[in-house]
């Protein structure tokens, strides 16, 4: 079939099926994946696993956008407002979910790489249910703010976590020797000069942007940046999700006179890449294996919410935060969707070349984490609408 017939096929019927799920109260990105499974390899079969390979560039590109729209929220006044009791509820609340699931999954699989990964996964939250539910609450107080911030300075602690625990675990299977050069100064390099390309590119955007007059040329502009950002972060085995996000930040701190209606411009573009990134992620869901994935996605899910709960706790009594924090916070960090989807495909990718263990483990990441998608984005919701509106800070129709 016509690669241009599949996209539009991709586009039409994943924006059918995400408007549905929205009309029910479900977050439509779960509308795209529900529709990929129908159309996919569970399904219709129109999209097989040959045809998902040849679109990676398609998945590459879209996970650079999602760095990079995750960075347009990391303002300078953001960090000033933080003060560290958000630092270290982030930093609690990242680590509780990273070593709880990482300890739950090794006790059932008896196998610290496989460990190892889901821990790391386990960390990244979703902020746009989330916030979705605040905008809608119309939620003002500490409780909220919180939230906010939280949602925004997740992801990058979760991809510094996920780049420590992919590099050990690629050492357990490859049988390599460990040593403080690979499990600490190689990520570290690599978040380094990830950071480094996306501050970069950045700059170069942003003094671009500024001599430019016609705001038609912004489009381009900025698509061009986050390709050669990402392809020079594939060619280099950078992270693309933290260059692309070090991009966002760096242009929106820069404050540029049009960079809100740039940011707009992008954001009204990302909608349809979206729609395909998703799809072909449901596509390569098999139904068939959650009979044999169901014990580790249902521990993967009990861990991870223990350890986001208890983590925000900790962090919060340690801080000494607000009350309401301390009682509520955890609630509102449990969804995960585009991160920890694009994360679980960056997996399936990069152990693809350590045999079969690393296929194997490619495989049931996939599958485990777009199960437990379904489940988190139908619970994360409802549960931080419930806790800003225990904290009180939803106002009373009157």
């Amino acid at each position: 079939m016509d690669i241009l017939l599949i996209l539009g096929i991709i586009i039409a019927a994943g924006l059918g099926s995400g408007k549905f799920f929205q009309k029910i109260r479900f977050p439509q990105v779960v509308g795209f994946i529900v529709i990929g499974a129908v159309i996919g390899r569970s399904g219709f079969g129109l999209l097989n696993a040959e045809l998902f390979e040849s679109m990676s560039p398609i998945n590459s590109f879209a996970l650079g956008l999602i760095g990079f729209m995750v960075g347009r929220e990391l303002t300078f006044s953001v960090f000033k407002q933080l003060g560290k009791t958000i630092f270290t509820i982030l930093c609690f609340e990242v680590l509780g979910a990273f070593f709880l699931v990482t300890l739950v999954i090794w006790l059932i699989t008896q196998k610290l790489y496989i460990a190892l990964v889901f821990g790391a996964l386990a960390t990244a939250t979703a902020p746009a249910a989330t916030v979705d539910v605040l905008w809608e609450c119309k939620a003002k107080g500490v409780l909220t703010t919180t939230i906010f911030s939280l949602v925004a300075l997740d992801d990058v602690l979760a991809l510094l976590v996920y780049a420590f625990a992919v590099s050990y675990a690629k050492a357990l299977i490859s049988s390599s020797t460990l040593s403080v050069m690979k499990v600490l100064f190689v990520p570290l390099f690599e978040i380094g000069a990830s950071m480094i390309l996306g501050v970069a590119c950045g700059f170069i955007l942003g003094w671009v942007a500024e001599r430019i007059k016609d705001e038609k040329q912004y489009l381009p502009l900025m698509l061009a940046t986050i390709m050669i950002s990402i392809g020079i972060a594939n060619h280099f085995h950078l992270s693309l999700i933290l260059s692309c996000m070090m991009l966002g930040m760096t242009l929106v701190n820069l404050r540029l006179s049009r960079s809100q209606h740039a940011f707009k411009v992008m954001e009204d573009f990302t909608g349809p890449v979206y729609i395909i990134f998703f799809v072909l992620i449901g596509s390569q869901f098999q139904i068939n294996t959650l009979p044999s994935m169901g014990l580790l996605g249902l521990a993967y899910i009990g861990a991870r919410m223990a350890g986001k709960i208890a983590g925000t706790r900790l962090g919060a009594t340690v801080s000494q935060a607000d009350p309401a924090v301390r009682k509520y916070v955890g609630l509102a960090l449990f969804s995960q969707a585009g991160v920890a989807i694009g994360l679980a495909l960056a997996v399936d990718h990069e152990f693809s070349y350590l045999g079969t263990q690393g296929e194997e483990l490619g495989s049931m990441v996939i599958n485990v984490i777009m199960a437990t998608t379904f489940v988190v984005q139908l619970i994360g919701p409802p549960c931080v609408k419930y806790a800003v509106t225990k904290a009180g800070e939803v106002p009373t129709r009157g």
